[in-house]
């Protein structure tokens, strides 16, 4: 994958609040670019909701695994324009 357009540090975030920022900057990405999620645990949930909500939208690669930290990067297909 290439460089990420936008990073979100979700460890910054209220948990409530998290899933709505994520979806909302994964929607006002273009086609072919990425968006990268640093956690302080894996995104199970998250990535559940992404496939049920934009299925076949996104590729998901987890770059580093825990224990400290997870970084997650989320590429948007092509034809997967939502916004």
């Amino acid at each position: 994958m290439t460089t990420p357009v936008a990073i979100i540090d979700l460890r910054e975030i209220i948990a409530r609040d998290r899933d709505e920022r994520v979806l909302r900057t994964f929607d006002g990405l273009r086609a072919g670019t990425i968006l990268e999620l640093i956690c302080d645990n894996e995104p199970v949930a998250l990535r559940a909701r992404l496939e049920a909500q934009r299925p076949r939208c996104f590729e998901w690669e987890t770059v580093e695994d825990g224990p400290a930290a997870w970084r997650i990067r989320i590429a948007k297909r092509d034809g997967a324009d939502i916004a």
